[in-house]
């Protein structure tokens, strides 16, 4: 379900209600595409204006907790009769399991205002990744079903493999660590820059999932002889709740030491406890907790203010950061996934390769 609703002035005939002769047209119409039949592949891309139904809702959350459990389902059969909005919400799935970017704002937006429990469930699952599911997105046609699983996988790989292809020699892979202090360097004074300060510097010496950073409370740190020691109970990972230490070092430059960060963040904000990171208005107010679609929010401003390309960076940009980073400067694979956790080593030595890109390249014992 889909509608815009038009500005008007109410006139007095207006208010007498339907006798007034006041076509519901005026005030209220649906989107142009939203007038026809959707079709799940022409109208990819973008889910500005949809309005979930109550069973619509049910089906995202149930997708949802699927995805982000620790035994998730293979398939889902979505069946009703037709004008029932199934190819809508096909749409919203492509955009919601997307890659990190507009069509994905749009549509987490979209679920945080009709349900903000569903929309972090979402946000859980995408956290380990600013690329997103591969969707494999057609239209049935008159030919073998095989045919047609074969023709969307391709296509769900050709969407998905660019953006891959792109992240692997990009800032990530060379110096993100340059990008941070470029971004700290240029922060406002006030309690918005102290936050970002230690947004970018503790999320990118610990590689933080934006939702770690989210969720990490004072409680959760403590302060040591070496820097700081974060405690975190549970992560996308973790679903045992095992939990793991984060040591944080001292950083050799003070503008950009995470340990100095958090000395200044919490003197300036006099949090004591709860939330460590809260939003922050305009009038340099301190408001409730910064959300992880917040976090990533951030690291989009500060990298687009660098003059980079916002799409390609997301919350998760710091955590891949972090690997590519370190292992470029030699920390062992080891080193790496006891800081950010990771029980995949496929995963890690996929960025310790785009860290070691031109490091000993044999096109240079070529002798061209």
């Amino acid at each position: 379900m889909t509608a815009r609703t038009r500005r008007c002035h109410p006139t007095p005939e207006a208010t007498t209600g339907a006798s007034s002769g006041v076509p519901a047209s005026s005030l209220v119409a649906p989107r142009g595409r939203f007038a026809r039949s959707v079709n799940v592949e022409r109208d990819g891309g973008g889910i500005g204006g949809y309005l979930p139904t109550g069973r619509a809702l049910d089906v995202i959350g149930r997708v949802g907790r699927s995805v982000t459990g620790a035994n998730p389902a293979r398939a889902f059969s979505i069946t009703g009769p037709y004008g029932t909005g199934k190819s809508s919400l096909a749409v919203f799935f492509d955009a919601v399991l997307g890659p990190d970017g507009q069509a994905r704002v749009e549509a987490v937006a979209v679920l945080r205002a009709v349900s903000p429990d569903v929309a972090d469930l979402y946000l859980d699952a995408l956290d380990s990744t600013d690329r997103g599911f591969i969707r494999a997105v057609v239209t049935a046609s008159r030919e073998p079903v095989a045919a047609t699983v074969t023709r969307a996988l391709a296509l769900g790989a050709r969407r998905y493999r660019p953006a891959r292809d792109k992240a692997g020699f990009n800032i990530l892979a060379r110096s993100l660590a340059d990008a941070v202090k470029a971004a700290v360097a240029g922060l406002p004074p006030g309690l918005a820059g102290h936050r970002d300060r230690l947004l970018l510097t503790l999320g990118f010496a610990g590689g933080f999932r934006r939702s770690e950073l989210a969720g990490i409370t004072v409680a959760d740190v403590e302060q040591v002889a070496e820097g700081l020691l974060v405690h975190l109970e549970r992560s996308k990972t973790d679903q045992e709740g095992k939990g793991r230490r984060v040591e944080i070092v001292y950083g050799t430059d003070a503008a950009t030491c995470p340990v100095r960060a958090w000395r200044t963040w919490l003197a300036a904000s006099g949090i004591v406890t709860g939330p460590v990171f809260r939003r922050v208005d305009r009038h340099d107010r301190l408001l409730g907790p910064l959300s992880p679609q917040g976090v990533a929010l951030v690291v989009k401003r500060h990298m687009g203010r660098l003059g980079h390309t916002t799409g390609d960076f997301a919350g998760h940009s710091l955590r891949r950061g972090h690997a590519t980073t370190a292992a470029r400067n030699g920390a062992s694979e080891r080193t790496i996934m006891r800081t950010t956790g990771h029980t995949s080593t496929q995963t890690v030595r996929g960025y310790i390769e785009d860290g070691e890109l031109f490091s000993d390249p044999a096109s240079k014992y070529l002798g061209l």
